[in-house]
């Protein structure tokens, strides 16, 4: 059984994008995890935010390729490539790296 503490619900009335479901391999790199305390430096936290950086970037790549009619097929490989090479964080990462997105129709 779980603490309290590590369940966590949310419900939120915002327009999205996309969704994004992905394992912990992509942790390290696509949330805000592991960050000094600005008020005690030696401590550190834990925030578990996501890296807009990341998700953006990667979500307007794939609605700019759909954009210029590349295959999905063609769109599978460059994301396939990017999870094992596209960033020296992401390239060394021992556990698995896998991520689905989802985008509504009108978004693409």
């Amino acid at each position: 059984m779980y603490p309290e503490e590590c369940i966590e619900t949310n419900a939120k009335s915002i327009k999205i994008k996309a969704i994004a479901l992905l394992s912990d391999g992509l942790e390290s790199y696509s949330f805000i995890c592991n960050v000094p305390d600005t008020n005690a430096p030696s401590i550190f936290l834990d925030p578990n935010q996501p890296y807009d950086k990341f998700f953006n970037t990667n979500i307007d790549a794939v609605r700019n390729m759909r954009k210029n009619n590349i295959s999905d097929e063609e769109i599978t490989d460059k994301l396939h490539h990017y999870l094992l090479n596209g960033h020296p964080i992401i390239s060394v990462e021992p556990d698995d790296k896998t991520i689905i997105v989802g985008f509504l129709n009108e978004d693409l």
